[in-house]
């Protein structure tokens, strides 16, 4: 009897065995079904080191045209690996550009102030320093550049044949007009004196009226077409019969981006966009059907690379010759370079693009000293040194 029991409680026993075998490896494997596959390892990145700005601050030339195509191409990737997250960097670094030219410093240093002028001055941003308009007077004679005049073009007419219909061509627009010289004073004595067959805008100095005329014919939808464009200096000395003296035309790449007259000096900026297939030579100005050469090594630009899509010429110009005394070029952007001219310089704002994590750190680092832990700082640094945006 006792080894009846003892069989069955044996077979009883290995059922339950069994039983729990069963259950737990169905059990793992249900688990293994249901759970996700390990996720795969990332591939591996490689590294990137960005573009880094040299310590050395300042201008210098370009030797050759090579490096001239090489500056273009370094400051093209450094834009592009930025893409958007590098920050643009200007305003004071242009006080460090000018005083590093020895040869670019154009500018004769400033005099005492003088008195104050009688003839009013027109938009003037510093005292003394003229900008071009369209009035300007001598306290005699008022000089006024009338209000453009469009004129279209006419086209030849073509007849068409029946049941054709020939394309429309819109017209070529040119503007036109005149500069004006009006007695002034005595006030009873007010009329037109002459009248200038050229538009654009003025500069007074002494007897010398000079005209900006820059052409503003559309070549982007018409042929290109010289109407022009060109400096040009008039004797008024006889108000009643002014007299051309000189003249200086514009290349067709060149626009003007500012003048200024100081101490009887004309201070001309131009702009030539830059061909990266051939950056230099340019030849912005043409006096006396004599251009101005500007060569590839006389041409300066920032230690740093930078966005650069033109070329700036600043030029001083003897307004009672048309000469042009000397000249610098440099290059910049269209879109973020401006322009402020004082009685010391000539001042042409650039960026550059710089770290956003950089530029974050050294704010914590020189504004907020006082707000923030050191630790958290010398973290910041210690992040901006890494290879990451």
């Amino acid at each position: 009897m006792k080894k009846q029991i003892n069989k069955e409680l044996i077979f009883v026993l290995v059922l339950g065995l069994i039983a729990v075998l069963t259950l737990g490896i169905g059990y793992r494997t249900i688990i293994r079904e249901a759970a996700p596959e390990p996720p795969a390892a990332p591939p591996e990145i490689p590294s990137v080191t960005p573009p880094t700005a040299t310590a050395e601050k300042g201008v210098k030339k370009f030797a050759s045209e090579d490096e001239f195509k090489k500056y273009l191409q370094e400051a093209q990737a450094q834009a592009e690996y930025f893409g958007g997250f590098g920050l643009g960097i200007g305003g004071e670094v242009m006080r460090e550009m000018m005083p590093s030219m020895e040869a670019p410093q154009i500018m004769e240093k400033a005099a005492p102030a003088a008195a104050p002028e009688r003839v009013s001055e027109t938009t003037v941003q510093v005292s003394g320093i003229d900008e071009p308009d369209i009035v300007k007077t001598d306290g005699q004679e008022i000089y006024f550049a009338s209000r453009l005049t469009r004129i279209v073009e006419p086209m030849p007419l073509m007849e068409e044949a029946p049941g054709i219909s020939l394309p429309k061509i819109m017209l070529p627009i040119r503007e036109q007009g005149n500069v004006n010289a009006v007695k002034a004073f005595p006030p009873g004595e007010l009329k037109k004196d002459s009248q200038i067959d050229k538009f654009g805008d003025l500069l007074l100095s002494k007897n010398t009226l000079v005209i900006f005329s820059e052409s503003r014919f559309y070549p982007y939808f018409y042929p290109y077409k010289d109407q022009g464009r060109s400096i040009a200096g008039y004797d008024v000395s006889d108000a009643k019969s002014p007299k051309k003296k000189w003249e200086i035309k514009l290349d067709k790449n060149t626009q003007i981006a500012g003048s200024r007259l100081y101490k009887n000096k004309i201070y001309l900026v131009t702009k030539n966009p830059i061909a990266e297939s051939r950056p230099c030579p340019i030849q912005p100005l043409i006096m006396e059907d004599t251009p101005t050469i500007i060569d590839c090594k006389e041409i300066y630009h920032p230690t740093i690379p930078i966005p650069s899509d033109t070329t700036f010429t600043a030029s001083i110009i003897d307004p009672a010759s048309g000469k042009i005394e000397k000249n610098v070029s440099f290059v910049g952007s269209s879109a973020s370079s401006v322009l402020y001219v004082s009685e010391n310089a000539l001042y042409l704002t650039y960026s550059y693009n710089e770290s956003a994590l950089k530029f974050i750190a050294d704010f914590f680092k020189t504004k907020t000293q006082d707000i923030v832990p050191a630790s958290f700082i010398q973290k910041l640094e210690k992040l901006s040194g890494y290879e990451i945006l």
